[in-house]
Order: structure tokens, then C-alpha cells, then sequence
């Protein structure tokens, strides 16, 4: 589910720069294209951390602890960066906030599209 949710957050992003190019905002693909890498990256993060802390929650408490606390200092240092690279990104005024935030859309939309169809696999048995 996570490579399909990436091929899709990747097909809709690239829509979204298609019709950006369509209307004449071609100054708008870097942010479109910004937006959509910086979250398609935060969600690999993210599912690496809560892979991880499954396979850690199995080990005896004393081991479990330990790297629990590592995979948050990842998550929040994950923030920080992209927060980080966000305000670097707007203030350079190297891409626009509203195209950003569009192509940042780009993986929740496709995540929303993946759980609705794995939800309609799931209700029809497969």
C-alpha cells in the first residue's frame, strides 16, 4: 500500500503540474513539485518509524525502550526539517505557499484514495 500510495500521490501531483502548465502558472512546477516531494519524503519517514516501533513493541521492555525513544527523536527531528526547509523555501521566495500546498496535498489525497479502495477490497472479501 505504500508504493501504490506513492505511484498515486506521484500521478496526481504530476496532474496538478499539468494543469498548472495548462492555465499559464509555469512559475507554479517548483512549488507543486516541492510540495509533493517534501511529503511524499515525510511519509516514508513516518512509515519507517511506525514500522520500526512494531518490530521493536515484540523485544523484552528493557531493549524496547531505548530505541522507542530514538524513532521519536526521529519523528520530531523529521518536523523540524521540514518546517525548517518550508520557511527556507517561502522566505528565498524560491516557491509559492498556495502551489506548495498543493502539491504537498498531493499524498494526503492519494492516502484518502488508497484507504477508500483498500476499504471497498476489503467489503467485497478480496
Amino acid at each position: 500500500m505504500v508504493v501504490r500510495s506513492l505511484l498515486v500521490a506521484t500521478l496526481l501531483a504530476a496532474a496538478m503540474a499539468a494543469l498548472a502548465l495548462v492555465f499559464g502558472q509555469a512559475a507554479s512546477l517548483i512549488s507543486i513539485a516541492a510540495g509533493a516531494i517534501m511529503a511524499m519524503a515525510s511519509f516514508v519517514v513516518l512509515v519507517v518509524v511506525v514500522v520500526r516501533s512494531f518490530a521493536i513493541e515484540c523485544g523484552p521492555a528493557a531493549v524496547r525502550r531505548q530505541p522507542l525513544a530514538l524513532l521519536a527523536i526521529v519523528g520530531c527531528t523529521k518536523l523540524m526539517f521540514l518546517g525548517a526547509a518550508l520557511w527556507w523555501l517561502i522566505n528565498r521566495q524560491l516557491v509559492s505557499p498556495l502551489p506548495f500546498l498543493a502539491g504537498f496535498t498531493s499524498m494526503v489525497a492519494a492516502l484518502l484514495l488508497e484507504g477508500l479502495r483498500s476499504g471497498r477490497a476489503q467489503a467485497r472479501g478480496r
